[in-house]
């Protein structure tokens, strides 16, 4: 009978760590403060940037709003593994606050699995897992829009969609 081994590797890499300099990581991170294996506590610094806010303008200029996050991934030199599966990010606009910030909402895994795509994601810390497939990216960005999305009146921009911090097109 063969030995098949799970071999890992993180689809993120962070260079340098900073203060993200908001509240929403620890909105994420409630869920995670239970006592965890010290393997945990050493990538909360990483997950605290990755989940950060992101100073960006109030206005719902998205090229603007674009800029702004791929500064931020690169002034805290997060990078992404090349290979068959991707970091989906959502990222929101939230102008609540006198200046406009950027964060991470939602993420995902995208694999493409030849006649199309899956993309993995959990909705809420209780919810479980779930794996959708599509036929395209363009079909995974109208489904992250319309989970997202609250329309072009509202006082804050649509959601940005990234794919490994590039914008998914």
């Amino acid at each position: 009978m063969p030995h098949h081994h799970l071999h890992t590797r993180p689809l993120l890499g962070y260079r340098r760590l900073a203060r993200p300099g908001g509240h929403l990581a620890a909105l994420y991170r409630r869920r995670t403060d239970r006592p965890r294996p010290k393997l945990f506590e050493t990538d909360r610094a990483n997950f605290d940037v990755l989940y950060g806010r992101i100073p960006t303008t109030k206005d719902k200029d998205k090229a603007a709003r674009v800029a702004d996050v791929e500064k931020y991934l690169a002034d805290h030199k997060v990078s992404y593994a090349s290979g068959p599966a991707s970091v989906i990010s959502v990222c929101i606009h939230d102008t609540l606050d006198a200046e406009g910030y950027s964060f991470v909402g939602h993420t995902g895994v995208l694999v493409d699995i030849g006649d199309g795509i899956l993309f993995v994601e959990k909705l809420a810390f209780d919810a479980p897992y779930r794996a959708v497939t599509f036929a395209s990216r363009s079909e995974l960005k109208d489904y992250l829009r319309s989970m997202y999305d609250d329309g072009p009146t509202m006082d804050y921009g649509s959601p940005l969609i990234f794919e490994n911090g590039a914008p998914l097109h």
